[in-house]
């Protein structure tokens, strides 16, 4: 996994394709997913959305694809969904508040590594608009791989007032999981459509930890 922290000096400075390709070839590898937005919330190309690594001079993700599709390697895009610590540190409003009030996840009997987004937020917007411009700026890659794609019980204002809206009870912890569903679909509606839209035939993964 490429989530690269932003006091990480000189990314991708010792970049080489030919070496790159030959790790590749010498280890039989016939696909390879390269990082577009990890999970700290940096983007690994030049994004007018996202905001780029601080220490990354140039288009890694454009030299990664280049270098393995020259030597016939197929090349995913990742970008994660549910973990985004940049949109979690600069839009309060966009954070998954579950019961319980603990927000974080990964790193299990350690300090907390990530935290999660609520896709009933404009943060899905947000999703939307970064795929978008993925897909603009790799409309050669061999596919897109969604990561963190889990809703859990939230109960931000978003989901408390939609929760109502519908006639439900946000303090209910069936109705939170009902409604946690109906939240999903629209992020597989939404999310989905975009793709579709740009890119029809383009093979797409959302990883919720459901294949072992």
């Amino acid at each position: 996994d490429f989530h690269t922290g932003g006091d990480i000096p000189d990314v991708g400075k010792a970049f080489r394709a030919e070496e790159f390709q030959r790790t590749l070839l010498d280890a039989a590898v016939d696909s390879i997913t390269c990082f577009a937005v990890c999970h700290h919330g940096f983007c690994y190309y030049p994004s007018a959305v996202g905001p780029v690594h601080p220490t990354l001079k140039f288009n890694l993700l454009r030299a990664q694809l280049d270098a393995a599709h020259a030597v016939g390697i197929k090349v995913p895009v990742y970008i994660s969904v549910g973990g985004n610590e940049e949109a979690f540190r600069r839009h309060p409003e966009w954070r998954e508040v579950p019961p319980e009030g603990r927000q974080a996840w990964g790193g299990a009997g350690n300090p907390p590594l990530f935290h999660k987004l609520c896709f009933n937020t404009a943060y899905l917007d947000f999703l939307c608009e970064q795929t978008a411009e993925v897909i603009r700026n790799f409309p050669d890659a061999d596919g897109l791989f969604f990561d963190i794609v889990f809703q859990g019980e939230c109960r931000c204002p978003s989901c408390q007032a939609s929760m109502r809206a519908l006639g439900m009870d946000p303090e209910e912890h069936q109705d939170r999981l009902a409604f946690g569903e109906i939240v999903m679909q629209k992020y597989y509606d939404k999310l989905m459509a975009t793709v579709r839209e740009l890119a029809p035939d383009m093979p797409v993964f959302h990883n919720s930890c459901h294949v072992n």
